[in-house]
């Protein structure tokens, strides 16, 4: 019996040897290096609305201005797929901006937007803005207008061409509060644009 006990203390023997071996290491740094195409928004122009004296900016009565892509009013009908008619004759110009990053990137746009506008000067009173379906546009490089609700944002794919930045135009619903007199509004909106987690 002893001599079974010594051979499992022999054989126990070995194998604490074999563990007791020398173990090196090295760190090995992955160094990757990306080139970064810079997000910019290119060319922002204000919202310019009047009626050029008409009288069709009144109050109480809602307006919608819907920019056409190529940085004016549309002047009749219906745009987009969109059921609010727009006003005609509308003089100024709507909002714009051009969006250019790496090709063909997915980019999401986003707004801040002006709900009321306040008089710059001794005015009263408020001009309501509402945002539709039809509200903003943005141009693809066939030239056609996409338009969108701008308050949910929008997703869109940047063009091939790294030259060539996508345009947008923003317009809006219009209501003059019944209590404003003759001035000048405004309103601030803040337009995003930030690459998609896929892109």
């Amino acid at each position: 019996m002893k001599t079974f006990v010594f051979a499992v203390a022999l054989v126990l023997g070995v194998a604490s040897v074999s563990y007791a071996q020398e173990a090196q290491s090295a760190d090995l740094t992955f160094d990757v290096n990306v080139g970064t195409v810079p997000l910019a928004i290119q060319n922002p122009s204000d919202l310019a609305l009047d009626d050029g004296g008409a009288g069709t900016l009144s109050p109480g009565v809602a307006i919608a201005a819907v920019p056409d892509g190529a940085d004016a009013w549309l002047q009749a009908g219906l745009a987009g797929s969109g059921t609010n008619p727009y006003q005609p004759n509308l003089g100024g110009n709507p909002a714009s901006f051009d969006v250019q990053g790496a090709p063909s990137a997915g980019v999401v746009v986003s707004f801040a937007l002006p709900y009321l506008l306040y008089p710059v000067n001794n005015g009263t009173g408020v001009i309501h803005v509402d945002y539709n379906g039809t509200s903003a546009c943005w141009v693809d490089d066939n030239g056609t207008a996409n338009y969108f609700n701008p308050k949910n944002g929008v997703a869109v794919t940047l063009n091939q061409d790294p030259t060539a930045p996508v345009h947008f135009n923003l317009g809006g619903i219009f209501s003059v509060d019944p209590s404003a007199n003759a001035d000048e509004y405004i309103g601030v909106a803040i337009v995003t644009v930030a690459y998609t987690a896929n892109s």
